[in-house]
């Protein structure tokens, strides 16, 4: 074999015997016999399954992935298609938390504490300890679906919902929001955003798209709304009767963002009136509870004079 390094010099070197491995190896020169030649021995024998290169890229079994780096000397390293395990070079498959079925095929190595859904979410291994466990039991909860998020496809809660996406349970809203494409008024429990008490029931109303948090309502006079401060402060009545919710919750509610307010009456006269506003909201108990309702909507069938009436029935004494 004659040899010329980078730097020009030549020199041979011969052999008596050597065997090259079959196309599983990759035809890799194996062993040599004695040689003889003009210099001392000049091939560098790597560990089973390495080559030389000067580029590394090297993952292992416990983490697949890997940052290539080069260097004007070749060095001994697992080529494509190979991962570390100890010490050794072995073939990603032989790998123990390798999955043949994913990637459309191709399989896929998970790393240590890695997780993988297949793309129908019927089927979930983990890799803990350096050991594969699958479950074919794997499905998304009737409140929640297989998608992919962030790259990661798994079963996630549907909105409204929080779990696993496995065990989704109703989530405490924070307005009625959450329940605008339900297909009837219900009582919900919800909890706005900085309220420190208890979660409370109101009632959702589904008309004019939905979404709409009844917090005054008055159905007959068997509840007297001829209250003082206090009571209107904490509030009263029941969501699915005679309500008014409490200053201190409107507060909390309004607070969240910006809400609209719609006034739905009958008339004596058995006229049904609604008067809509496209921005409301009620300060805290520093303010008095001061109502701040601007943005009177034209569409609305009640004059925007009907809205005194509103007023008087929030007065306390």
């Amino acid at each position: 074999m004659d040899i010329t390094t980078e730097s020009g010099c030549s020199f041979f070197v011969t052999y008596e015997t050597f065997r090259i491995s079959d196309s599983f190896s990759h035809y890799k020169l194996v062993s040599t016999g004695e040689y003889t030649g003009t210099t001392d021995p000049c091939i560098e024998w790597c560990p089973t399954n390495k080559v030389l290169n000067r580029c590394k890229c090297e993952g292992s079994c416990a983490d697949p992935t890997c940052t290539e780096s080069c260097s004007s000397t070749p060095t001994c390293v697992c080529p494509d298609g190979f991962l570390m395990d100890g010490e050794d070079c072995v073939p990603r498959e032989n790998c123990s938390c390798f999955i043949e079925e994913a990637e459309n095929g191709q399989g896929v190595v998970l790393a240590e504490g890695e997780v993988y859904v297949n793309p129908s979410c019927t089927k979930r291994c983990s890799c803990n300890s350096g050991l594969l466990s699958c479950d074919d039991t794997y499905r998304c909860s009737p409140n929640g679906n297989c998608e992919e998020r962030q790259g990661l496809s798994q079963c996630y809660c549907n909105v409204g919902y929080t779990g696993d996406g496995v065990q989704c349970d109703r989530a405490t809203a924070s307005d009625c929001q959450a329940y605008s494409t339900e297909d009837s008024n219900s009582i919900r429990l919800i909890q706005p955003a900085g309220w420190t008490g208890n979660p409370f029931q109101v009632m959702c109303d589904v008309s004019d798209g939905g979404g709409w948090l009844v917090f005054q309502r008055r159905v007959d006079s068997s509840l007297s709304f001829h209250r003082d401060w206090n009571e209107y402060r904490e509030g009263f009545g029941t969501a699915d009767g005679n309500f008014w919710l409490g200053n201190d919750k409107l507060a909390a509610l309004t607070s969240q963002g910006q809400y609209e307010l719609r006034i739905d009456f009958v008339s004596k006269s058995g006229q049904y009136h609604f008067a809509k506003y496209s921005s409301f909201s009620m300060g805290n108990v520093d303010t008095n509870f001061r109502l701040s309702i601007s943005g009177y909507d034209s569409s609305s069938t009640a004059g925007e004079f009907h809205f005194i009436f509103f007023l008087q029935v929030h007065s306390t004494i």
